[in-house]
């Protein structure tokens, strides 16, 4: 009712006093709260908050977290300014789910955003191993190869990704 009454403060006061009924050591029963808590806090704009719950969470249900949980909470920790925890867990998702060459182009471009240019890289290479018609692949390697200095390859790079159809590619090469 909180949430429809856009009273996030009141809501998030709830959800605490929820959480606060359980003893720690927590047991899986608290879980559902602990994630519900977290998305609140997100939303909320209290990313650091949000992802601490994940992380309890993630101790609670460590036999059942998958991908998408280590994904999520690596776009939480971005929004957190929690740069090496999103690397970590971007690199989590893509030990499990190695397949996934959306988890490469996201690890990819937080490299480039946060200047491991040699990392992004060889994250792009591993993508385009993965699946060579990854147009991502190419956008990312060339954006890094023209970031660490390296036009001549990158721009090719570049070319290839908007000869697959990527948008961005364009407006990187003018």
């Amino acid at each position: 009712c909180k949430e429809m009454q856009k009273d996030s403060t009141a809501m998030l006061a709830l959800m605490d006093s929820t959480i606060s009924m359980f003893t720690r050591p927590y047991l899986k029963e608290v879980a559902p709260y602990l994630w519900a808590r977290a998305e609140a806090r997100r939303n909320a704009g209290l990313y650091r908050d949000a992802v601490s719950d994940m992380n309890e969470y993630e101790t609670l249900m460590t036999a059942t977290v998958n991908d998408n949980f280590y994904y999520i909470r690596h776009q939480v920790e971005i929004q957190g300014r929690l740069y090496q925890q999103a690397l970590n867990d971007i690199t989590r998702a893509i030990v499990m789910n190695p397949k996934e060459t959306f988890y490469y182009a996201e690890k990819a471009s937080l490299e480039i955003r946060v200047g491991m240019y040699d990392n992004a890289i060889a994250t792009a290479k591993e993508s385009l191993s993965v699946d060579p018609n990854d147009s991502d692949g190419y956008l990312f390697l060339g954006v890094a190869q023209c970031l660490k200095g390296n036009k001549k390859e990158g721009i090719p790079n570049l070319q290839k990704a908007k000869d697959m159809g990527n948008l961005q590619a364009e407006k990187l090469i003018e």
